[in-house]
């Protein structure tokens, strides 16, 4: 490999190509390029930082915790760049389950995170449960806060409902109408446990599993086929899922056996006229 001219504390082109590489999900390459640019330039906190966070995506808690103890931060390294160092620490803190070191980075970095809004309400309520703190429930984001507090299948169910339904929010993938929420949800909800090794760990304090059910959903005019869920950390509490795209870098689970054969495979869309009478044709 051409060796990198080391003339700063960093290489902005070989950066974006570390950064793409990553985006494209080509993992091999990845590893290799970065372990060699940080011999170049080891000062680059930045790709220490995209390092260590694809460890912790994997659960290589171990090999992220050895690449976080490495970073130097220099004179001249930009605010954010020094932010995004101590919440990748922090996700590597909540995954280890200390918790105590955690909330002190978080309350250290509290305003930063604030400003951020990077699940800061989230991340505080859980914090704060697991050490016994949480005594008010926040009216803002009272959803996840009170499923920390007191878990409820139904109220994750209808949280699913509302958002990922039925087409009435702009922006955000749809099941369709005859997709058998209940059966699926508790279907996966019974088999996590047995899934350890598809967990992904791509948010703080949120395990994420992904699972192929052909045409189980839409995304305006296309045609999803898988089911992306986020569950509370260690458990089989379901926080949300939706339809989703393919995701293919990470690991998936397959549920197309629970379909029901039907003899019409093609997926109609229906009308918003449509749409409207099935909805109040009892009415």
């Amino acid at each position: 490999m051409t060796q990198l001219k080391k003339y700063s504390y960093f290489n902005e082109e070989e950066f974006y190509r570390i950064l793409s590489l990553k985006q494209q999900h080509k993992y091999y390459q990845f590893e290799k390029v970065c372990c060699h640019y940080l011999e170049q330039y080891p000062y680059d906190c930045r790709v220490f930082n995209l390092y260590a966070s694809f460890f912790i995506e994997f659960g290589k808690l171990e090999e992220a915790e050895k690449i976080l103890s490495q970073v130097q931060i220099q004179k001249g390294t930009k605010e954010e760049d020094i932010y995004q160092i101590r919440y990748t620490k922090m996700k590597l803190l909540g995954f280890q389950e200390k918790f105590e070191e955690c909330y002190q980075l978080f309350q250290e970095n509290r305003e930063y995170f604030k400003q951020e809004k990077k699940g800061f309400y989230f991340i505080e309520a859980y914090l704060r449960n697991q050490l016994n703190l949480l005594q008010e429930i926040s009216e803002e984001h009272s959803y996840a806060i009170n499923q920390i507090v007191q878990y409820s299948d139904q109220a994750a169910l209808d949280h699913i409902r509302t958002n990922h339904l039925l087409e009435n929010i702009e922006d955000k993938s749809f099941f369709l109408e005859d997709f058998p929420l209940e059966e699926i949800y508790f279907h996966i909800k019974n088999i996590l446990p047995s899934l350890e090794e598809k967990k992904v760990l791509s948010s703080i304090f949120k395990n994420e599993y992904i699972f192929y059910y052909p045409h189980c959903g839409m995304d305006q005019e296309t045609p999803l086929n898988y089911i992306r869920i986020f569950t509370f950390q260690n458990s089989n509490q379901m926080i949300t899922m939706f339809p989703s795209n393919n995701w293919k870098q990470y690991p998936v689970t397959d549920l197309s056996n629970l379909q029901e054969k039907k003899s019409d495979s093609k997926i109609k869309r229906l009308s918003q006229i449509e749409k409207f009478q099935q909805r109040y044709k009892n009415y």
